[in-house]
């Protein structure tokens, strides 16, 4: 052991390897690395999961927070015609009953 070209301490490290270890829970150091990354990768997967579905609920929320306090101007701009109409009518309204009491006190004169 020891000497040059003494392969010994190789194939110990491949015995090793392909041995179970009781640290492991007797799995072996491949076997054990395999279930560590599938472990992650599934964990990985939730969260992204989680991720896109807690993105989707903030944007739900962002709209309806918006839907009710934001303004649209197309219906702003609808009412506001409606209030001026309404407007013009009083004032239509107002000048006929103007003209009438004028031309009343007209006629009594």
């Amino acid at each position: 052991a020891g000497a040059t070209g003494d392969g010994s301490v190789a194939l110990a490290l491949a015995q090793l390897a392909a041995s179970a270890q009781p640290a492991l829970g007797n799995q072996t150091f491949a076997a054990s690395y395999a279930q560590s990354v599938a472990r992650l990768g599934t964990a990985l997967n939730n969260v992204n999961d989680q991720v896109s579905t807690q993105s989707s609920v903030a944007g739900m929320l962002a709209t309806q927070r918006s839907s009710v306090s934001g303004v649209n101007i197309d219906e702003e701009m609808t009412n506001l015609m409606t209030f001026q109409r309404a407007y013009q009518a009083s004032a239509h309204v107002v000048s006929t009953v103007d003209q009438m009491i004028q031309t009343l006190l007209a006629m009594k004169a």
